[in-house]
């Protein structure tokens, strides 16, 4: 008659409860851990949509902004910049976004990985700037040239 004796060869229901938590918790631990360090590892979630109608920005900390082709005035590519100081928004290591200040511009709405070392600034016939890039200077580059095809149509 087999028994719960672990020397048998057979584990209690308790045993095997406390093992399937045990299996549990490892997974979750793991997840956790996946979810900080994806989170930390220098990539921003910053997405940026062009349509016929204008540039949708929209940014991991819930900010997001959207920019009409013919509210954009005049744009140019820049390296580098000065970003200021955040006003309201997200500054961490992999994003900054939402509204920030500085010398050059006063208020303005940004959208970068701080990491890339280019981006592009709209000035709008508001007065308003908006400054993004994105994935990296190659693809910034990209956006600028598709955004300046958009505004001179």
């Amino acid at each position: 008659m087999p028994t719960s004796n672990n020397n048998t060869g057979f584990e209690s229901k308790e045993q095997q409860r406390k093992r399937m938590l045990t299996n549990v918790a490892i997974w979750v631990i793991a997840i956790i851990a996946f979810t900080i360090i994806r989170g930390t590892n220098g990539s921003s979630e910053n997405m940026v949509n062009l349509s016929q109608e204008g540039i949708a920005l929209h940014s991991t900390s819930g900010v997001g902004a959207y920019m009409h082709w013919t509210d954009i005035d005049h744009m140019e590519m820049r390296e580098n910049l000065d970003y200021g100081t955040l006003v309201d928004g997200t500054d961490a290591r992999a994003e900054k976004s939402g509204v920030w200040q500085n010398d050059e511009f006063g208020e303005y709405d940004l959208y970068v990985n701080p990491k890339i070392k280019n981006c592009v600034v709209f000035y709008l016939t508001e007065g308003k700037t908006t400054v993004i890039n994105v994935e990296n200077a190659k693809t910034t580059e990209s956006l600028f040239n598709a955004a300046a095809e958009m505004i001179q149509d």
